[in-house]
This record gives structure tokens, C-alpha cells and sequence, in this order.
């Protein structure tokens, strides 16, 4: 089992990838998960970390992780998105689900088949 990835968000919060949390992103975005990459944009970023928390966090609605967002560590949004985003890809490589070519770079999350 992996371990979570603690995200400096309102408070520090646990991230963690599992099938449950690729399938709960899947049907709030509408579309497979493999079909992000670098195509990830703010609904997908704040649906990815919605679903990162909820293992840990079961009632977290989405609207809620993405009034974390702002609060993430950083100086201004942009900073607090990236920093979100690689948090994200950090849980997701912890996960084991990731393929080698998601861990050889950082263009973002891709489940293996």
C-alpha cells in the first residue's frame, strides 16, 4: 500500500491515488483518466485533488478542494497551482498505478491500462 503525500493546502492534508480515487475523477470530469496529460486544466487540477483527499477525507465535496487551492503553499495562484499539481504527481507516483512514462516526466498523470 502506498503512503499519502501530505499537501500544504488550508491545513496539511493527505493525497492518495487508488482505483477508487482514478474512478471518482473519471466521473466528475466525464472522460478517462489517460486522457488528461498535459491537457490537465483547472477543472481536472481541482477534480485530481479531490480526489486525492478523498481516502482520507471522505465528505470533501469539490467545490471545497478547490477552495484549498488558494490556500496552498505559494505567494500567488499560479505558484499555489503548481505546487498543487506536483503534489498531485507525487501522490500518483506513490500510488504504483503510474506508467514508467508518467515517472520519467512531469507532463502529468497517465494510468496503465
Amino acid at each position: 500500500m502506498s503512503k499519502p503525500v501530505i499537501c500544504q493546502l488550508d491545513v496539511p492534508r493527505e493525497l492518495k491515488f487508488d482505483f477508487n480515487a482514478l474512478a471518482d475523477f473519471e466521473a466528475e470530469v466525464g472522460r478517462p483518466f489517460s486522457s488528461i496529460g498535459e491537457a490537465a486544466g483547472i477543472r481536472e487540477i481541482r477534480a485530481m485533488l479531490w480526489a486525492g483527499l478523498r481516502h482520507k477525507y471522505p465528505k470533501v465535496t469539490v467545490r471545497e478542494a478547490g477552495d484549498m487551492i488558494p490556500k496552498a503553499k505559494g505567494d500567488n495562484l499560479s505558484e499555489q497551482m503548481e505546487y498543487v499539481t506536483q503534489k498531485i504527481l507525487e501522490a500518483f507516483k506513490a500510488s504504483g498505478l503510474a506508467t514508467e512514462e508518467v515517472e520519467g516526466n512531469d507532463q502529468g498523470p497517465s494510468a496503465s491500462p
